[in-house]
């Protein structure tokens, strides 16, 4: 069970809600393997969230429909390969206290190169009870060199930060992803 999983160094994964959404959302989608590889390796996506901004809200979910791998050595306006999820929303709150598992499920063996994460808009709630739009921007993604192994499971964690841009004219937060790690 999902739930039960822990991320390496002892944190919980994911709370019963979280469990209780993903288990009514459809399963993500199957990513063909190519042909010659005899089976798929696997990948675990986890999301955490750094403490800066992201201390002015009580709430902020966004929605993740996809994680998107970018292939070594291609261009990188070309070759995503998009991992569905199962369209959870996860609050960037919640992930400041423990990782969020956000997709496990088997990947094509490969060299790879940037992670994406393709959000929605998030709408937040701030200490102050006030509830404010958070720009997720669209082709933001992540430099990380890795690899994903027929037959073992590779582990990138995305750390996102919520940046404050109130000193900007017409500008509020935005959310972008801070650094990705991996472990194998």
């Amino acid at each position: 069970m999902v739930g039960d999983r822990r991320l390496p160094g002892g944190c919980r994964a994911l709370g019963a809600v979280l469990l209780l959404a993903m288990a009514a959302a459809t399963a993500p989608a199957e990513i063909p393997v190519p042909e010659g590889t005899q089976e798929a390796g696997r990948l675990q996506v986890w999301i955490t969230d750094r403490r800066e901004a992201i201390t002015d809200f009580t709430a902020l979910p966004v929605t993740i429909a996809a994680v998107a791998l970018h292939p070594d050595g291609r261009p990188r306006r070309e070759g995503w390969l998009r991992l569905l999820t199962p369209a959870q929303a996860v609050d960037l709150v919640q992930a400041t206290r423990e990782p969020v598992l956000l997709l496990e499920a088997p990947a094509p063996p490969g060299a790879y190169d940037a992670v994406r994460l393709e959000m929605d808009r998030g709408r937040g709630t701030l200490t102050t009870g006030e509830e404010v739009a958070v720009a997720v921007p669209s082709r933001g993604a992540a430099s990380v060199s890795f690899r994903i192994q027929a037959g073992s499971t590779t582990v990138l964690t995305l750390d996102l930060v919520v940046h404050d841009m109130t000193d900007q004219p017409g500008k509020r937060y935005e959310v972008a992803i801070r650094k990705a790690t991996v472990r194998r």
